[in-house]
């Protein structure tokens, strides 16, 4: 059987004596000061990448293969920063539309919105979907626990809508409980309970698990792994599902969504809560940028009953090594915010979120085929 993460053979790096006697399922694992959640990429398909000589696809259409990171949000307005009534109902506000939205997303993916043809099925029966949580326990990084629950449920459920088989790591016995009753049918649950040192390890520590899974053969049933973070929406069209996995199927290639990232805007408030945002929570610069933008909202009706389906957001066809083509947030003319289907709204395009450059999608109504850049 193959071990895949989205075709490419999932193999453990085994480094010559553990880093501070430390081990994930009896193998090493580095451990440094700046092993976050997103270093499983590093410490494990980074030498896959090197070693066979290929990068990774993206689609042209933003539409097509996408996530939208939901802790960003929280990190722009600063949440884990404040206190007292501001905290109390900034928090309240973003859980109350989270759930609202994990209602819609959940009734999609019990409805069977997603019709995919035969082969397209095929692949994703084969798939498991796994993500790390740590969420009960402590509130790390850029968001507070309540939210946490609500991105985990909403992650499960727009995936769900596509994938038959998602699995959870966890690494406390909070959120062990937690996940075994939530309320939603996991496939797999993955306890590494006693072996990480800080909640920003679970993204290692679940890819090393996953490989300990696979090379057991406790997971013969699945050919492919798609890797995602338990904040996560994703969004894809059913008739990429299968190019996507035709790309990956040679063994020799990696697939990835590009990285959405949802901005607060005044509206997304009441009147009395963006007024205090912007006084006492110190975001007034934040929210009059981000009201700024031209906001494209593709959203069901009557006539768009397929909100994906009926837009775009072709990326610039510029060289992926160089940068010069990229586009400062502050470029009103290239930078605008979009919210398709049950999202909130969205920045057009991926980001150096340090610099705040971006690589922009050009959106539009109607559905385009994207020039290609080569």
């Amino acid at each position: 059987k193959k071990s895949m993460i989205m075709g490419v053979k999932f193999e453990v790096v085994k480094y010559d004596e553990p880093y501070d006697a430390k081990t994930v399922y009896g193998y090493p694992v580095r451990w440094g000061k700046s092993v976050n959640m997103e270093a499983v990429t590093h410490n494990v398909l980074a030498p896959l990448i090197n070693k066979i000589g290929v990068g990774a696809f993206k689609t042209l259409d933003a539409f097509d293969f996408s996530i939208e990171h939901l802790s960003l949000y929280e990190r722009r307005l600063g949440v884990m920063s404040m206190t007292g009534e501001l905290k109390d109902r900034t928090v309240k506000a973003i859980v109350d539309n989270l759930a609202e939205r994990e209602m819609q997303i959940r009734k999609s993916a019990l409805r069977g919105d997603y019709k995919l043809n035969p082969r397209a099925q095929k692949f994703v029966d084969d798939t498991i979907v796994l993500m790390p949580f740590y969420g009960v326990a402590v509130g790390t990084g850029h968001s507070v626990v309540s939210t946490r629950f609500k991105y985990l449920n909403l992650t499960f459920w727009s995936h769900y809508r596509v994938f038959p088989h998602i699995g959870v790591v966890v690494g406390t016995e909070e959120d062990l409980a937690f996940v075994k009753t939530c309320g939603v049918p996991w496939a797999e649950i993955v306890n590494v309970i006693g072996q990480i040192d800080m909640p920003k390890n679970m993204g290692v520590a679940s890819g090393v698990a996953a490989a300990q899974k696979f090379r057991s053969g406790a997971w013969d049933k699945y050919e492919y792994m798609y890797w995602t973070e338990s904040d996560q929406v994703l969004v894809i069209r059913e008739d990429a599902v299968e190019p996507l996995y035709e790309l990956v199927s040679d063994g020799q290639h990696l697939v990835v969504p590009h990285r959405l990232l949802p901005f607060p805007r005044s509206s997304d408030f009441d009147p009395s809560l963006a007024h205090l945002l912007k006084n006492s929570g110190g975001n007034k610069k934040e929210l009059k940028d981000n009201d700024e933008k031209q906001y494209h909202a593709v959203v069901r009706t009557a006539e768009v009953e397929r909100p994906l389906e009926a837009a775009s957001c072709c990326f610039d066809p510029g060289d992926c090594t160089r940068r010069d083509h990229w586009v400062h947030f502050s470029d009103n003319d290239k930078m605008c915010m979009m919210r398709f289907g049950d999202t909130m709204g969205v920045v057009n395009g991926e980001a150096n979120i340090f610099l705040h450059t971006w690589r922009t999608c050009k959106f539009s109504e109607t559905r385009e085929e994207c020039p290609r850049a080569y």
